[in-house]
């Protein structure tokens, strides 16, 4: 939940009146970092139970991660470049969808797996 916490933090941070370039510094600094150690981990997490599909469930993940980007690119500079409120809007949906898909069709899996036992 960690990514979760620090996109509502930027985005509060970049809402408030007395928003600071420290303040945005510090939560995009550890939204990257907290990014960085869960994607990692979470790659292979998802490609160890897919045998032998593992290269196309791979390439899947890869354009899902470019095509997520170049939607979400655009959507940043909305507001032009001196505003960080599309920015933490992004941040803030993202964070949100990933939420939701994770006990959409993580737990969801997992659950039907336990009662099927």
């Amino acid at each position: 939940m960690k990514p979760f916490y620090d996109s509502r933090y930027f985005f509060t941070s970049s809402y408030s009146v007395s928003s600071t370039t420290s303040n945005n510094a510090i939560s995009i600094f550890s939204l990257v970092c907290s990014i960085g150690i869960i994607t990692t981990s979470s790659f292979d997490l998802a490609l160890e139970s897919q045998g032998y599909i593992t290269g196309s469930a791979s390439a899947l993940m890869g354009v899902l991660r470019f095509v997520l980007g170049s939607i979400t690119s655009p959507l940043v500079a909305v507001a032009g470049e001196y505003s960080a409120i599309p920015m933490g809007v992004v941040i803030l949906s993202a964070s949100l969808l990933a939420m939701l898909a994770y006990f959409g069709l993580v737990r969801r899996a997992s659950l039907q797996v336990q009662t099927a036992k």
